[in-house]
């Protein structure tokens, strides 16, 4: 894969980046924006094969990965991140304690990560899309999982406590969810 620009009438296409392996492989979810630079996450791909965090800048310059995940703290990162004063949030669809994904933090420099949850099946399973804020309390959803293993709608404080499993997918009120929440 690669990072490129476009500009809107179609013109002066631009590669920013070519994945190659190590510094990323397969990106995922999009790219989010912070005044130049552009932060996105890879499924695969980096130090240990388990995808990765990184920022570059719009002109292409200063590509940093900010996090290799390594299975314990995340692996497939999928979904874009999603960002909130200097923090990242985002969301693994495998990895974690329990293999079944998790949701992290880490601040826009990539020196203070810290995984916030581990799905474990009961509270969800594969998340899906990215994150929506009210105060302190990100919303989202999984596509699996939960009560009935159809997908749920959480909550979790920014800090990592206060998780809530407000819907449990099932039958009419629909299962297995894609996309992100609005607010």
């Amino acid at each position: 894969g690669c990072v490129f620009s476009i500009h809107t009438d179609g013109s002066s296409y631009t590669k920013l980046l070519d994945f190659n392996g190590t510094n990323g492989k397969t990106p995922s979810g999009g790219l989010i924006l912070s005044g130049h630079i552009l932060y996105g996450m890879t499924r695969s791909g980096g130090k240990n094969g388990d995808g990765c965090v990184f920022s570059i800048h719009t002109d292409g310059s200063s590509y940093s990965k900010l996090l290799d995940f390594n299975y314990v703290n995340g692996a497939g990162g999928d979904g874009p991140l999603f960002l909130a004063g200097n923090m990242l949030y985002g969301m693994t669809k495998i990895g974690g304690t329990d293999s079944l994904g998790c949701i992290f933090s880490i601040d826009t420099n990539g020196i203070s990560y810290t995984k916030l949850l581990d799905f474990n099946g009961t509270n969800g399973k594969s998340p899906v899309g990215s994150f929506t804020l009210s105060g302190n309390v990100l919303y989202g959803m999984t596509g699996r999982g939960g009560k009935y293993n159809d997908g749920t709608i959480f909550s979790i404080h920014t800090d990592g406590t206060g998780y809530l499993d407000m819907l449990d997918f099932r039958g009419i009120k629909g299962i297995q969810p894609e996309g992100s929440l609005i607010l």
